[in-house]
């Protein structure tokens, strides 16, 4: 940077201490003074001679020093120790850095996340910050990196939680002062993943990544514990999906505990090659009698499973399943159009079970276990002969803040419960269901079952047959 001198002179003399102030909205000076004799001190011997902490930039000449001084504290002192004449010299035009722009922000493997950006004119370096809380406390909830090189474009974000939003943020530095805007991202870190999905194809080769790596292969290859996402390479700039993931070859079978998360993804059963076995569920999870199979799904739309058994989508056993912002759509099977689980434990929230169609149990066949439904689910427009939404032969199922709307049967529109217990909350709405043969269009409860609706104990031995539910509100 060019600098020349201002017109002012300040002189200090015998040993006065005086305030030396420059315009706020400039970054640097630089001092240079004299004896009065005509000789002008090294660096060193002026650092010496002025009560300073501020930073002195290498590679000036004898005589002068260049100075940091911020903005918000303009303002310094100068000991004099003899007669002296100070000159202060201001920048002739001060660097201005462009705000750095995004290149790409993408999911790596082992919980980290790659960020680039485009170089700046004349930055020297750069500072990166990543946290989870949008204003970048100076605590150690924000990590900082600091690149020295102006041509060093992309770093590695690590140790990064999965399923949790961080804020990035970037910044063009030069001359150890200048400073850029930050450019601010705010990225879910729901693309990272002990495993990450690169392709939409369907097909395991049983190396990873040698061709991509699809959802069969991750499935194949996930320890316990493991998480599966979706590269963000798979998904536009408004966040839906490219492509669905269309399956070929059958159900994904689901052995370990994992979790998968979605970010939207739609995994479609209806694109079988095999001409023989033309039609399947999409997952089938499975644990064994002593280890239940803890798997989380998230963020998921299953469409297209049929099946002449059970669980036209999904199908649990011995497993304890959490399901959040799940949508079911478009499946069919002879028990649980949408889901059928036994000997499991299922737990739902904010997931939309719609247009699946069974002969017990529209979108849920409860065989046994618990299924607890809360956070805003929609079971709607479902068809079976026995429950159009939903079928309990036995177990423990609790609705909370769950709409259970136009759903179609021939006996309980809404609900047939046929044993077990079943706990209604007072959020928990059933209406506009139909039974065509007038046996209960909202609820269904044999003589086995126990149910309650809105702290009413509805244990009678007899069979209780509600069109309505709003009497118990």
């Amino acid at each position: 940077m060019e600098y020349q001198p201002t017109e002012s002179v300040i002189t200090y003399t015998n040993g006065v201490q005086g305030a030396l102030s420059h315009r706020p909205d400039i970054h640097a000076i630089v001092i240079g003074w004299n004896d009065m004799m005509g000789t002008w001190p090294g660096t060193d011997d002026l650092l010496e001679l002025i009560n300073l902490s501020f930073i002195v930039k290498a590679g000036v000449s004898a005589g002068d020093a260049v100075f940091r001084v911020e903005p918000n504290n303009p303002t310094f002192d100068l000991i004099a120790p003899e007669n002296l004449v100070v000159r202060i010299e201001l920048p002739v035009e001060e660097l201005q850095l462009d705000t750095p722009q995004l290149e790409a922000i993408a999911a790596t493997r082992n919980s980290s996340m790659d960020v680039s950006w485009f170089e700046v004119a004349n930055a020297e370096g750069y500072v990166i910050q990543y946290s989870t809380l949008p204003d970048f406390p100076d605590t150690d909830a924000t990590k900082t990196i600091e690149i020295r090189s102006g041509s060093e474009t992309a770093r590695t974000l690590t140790d990064l939680a999965t399923n949790t939003t961080y804020f990035v943020r970037i910044k063009a530095t030069a001359e150890g002062w200048i400073d850029s805007d930050w450019l601010t991202i705010s990225k879910s870190s729901s693309f990272i993943g002990d495993f990450v999905v690169t392709t939409f194809s369907d097909w395991s080769t049983g190396v990873p990544y040698i061709h991509d790596l699809s959802l069969r292969e991750a499935l194949l290859l996930a320890k316990a514990g493991d998480a599966i996402t979706f590269d963000a390479a798979l998904f536009n700039d408004d966040g839906t999906a490219k492509a669905d993931l269309v399956l070929q070859y059958g159900e994904l079978v689901v052995k370990n505990s994992v979790q998968i998360i979605g970010n939207g993804v739609t995994i479609d059963a209806s694109g079988m090659i095999d001409e023989e076995v033309n039609v399947s569920r999409v997952f089938n999870i499975t644990g064994n009698a002593t280890v239940d199979c803890e798997v989380e799904l998230v963020g998921l739309t299953l469409t297209g499973g049929v099946t002449s058994t059970q669980g036209g989508a999904l199908y649990a056993k011995n497993a304890q399943l959490t399901l959040t912002d799940v949508t079911f759509v478009g499946n069919t099977a002879n028990y649980g159009g949408a889901m059928y689980f036994v000997d499991s434990t299922v737990v739902m929230t904010d997931c939309i079970m719609t247009d699946n169609h069974s002969k017990w149990g529209g979108a849920i066949y409860q065989n046994s276990g618990t299924l607890t439904s809360n956070g805003s689910n929609v079971i709607a427009n479902n068809s079976a002969t026995w429950g159009g939404a939903i079928y309990q032969a036995d177990g423990n199922l609790s609705l909370d803040d769950v709409t259970i709307s136009g759903n179609d049967s021939t006996y309980g529109g809404g609900l047939y419960q046929a044993k077990g217990t079943a706990i209604l909350t007072a959020n928990t709405k059933i209406f506009d269901n139909t039974a065509n043969r007038s046996f209960g269009s909202a609820i269904v409860k044999a003589k086995d079952a126990v149910l309650t609706i809105n702290n009413h104990d509805l244990d009678t031995a007899l069979s209780l047959y509600l069109d309505e539910i709003e009497r118990f509100r």
